[in-house]
């Protein structure tokens, strides 16, 4: 094994151009153009999508607050005149028989 106590400058240079990442060459003006359109197309079918969801989901949360707000309204049994009165003569008779 060798130990290197000193590199010149034109070698170090050399390694130095090696490890340098790859510059890329440009796109086109064009190309550039297109993908800033597809770009701006896409952002606005997202927020599109967003506000037709933000639709859709408040008119089901309407539904479904509708429902539960009427849930409690047909659901208590309903008594005739008659049926009433005869519980409320049940109930005067089972107080004054104890």
């Amino acid at each position: 094994m060798t130990q290197i106590l000193s590199v010149s400058a034109t070698t170090a240079g050399y390694i130095s151009d090696t490890l340098k990442p790859i510059n890329k060459t440009g796109r086109s003006p064009y190309v550039e153009q297109i993908n800033r359109q597809i770009s701006i197309k896409k952002e606005i079918a997202k927020t599109q999508g967003i506000s037709r969801t933000a639709i859709e989901t408040l008119r089901d949360s309407s539904a479904i607050g509708l429902h539960f707000m009427k849930a409690g309204e047909n659901k208590q049994p309903r008594a005739s005149l008659e049926e009433t009165k005869q519980a409320y003569q049940e109930a005067e008779d089972g107080a004054s028989a104890s």
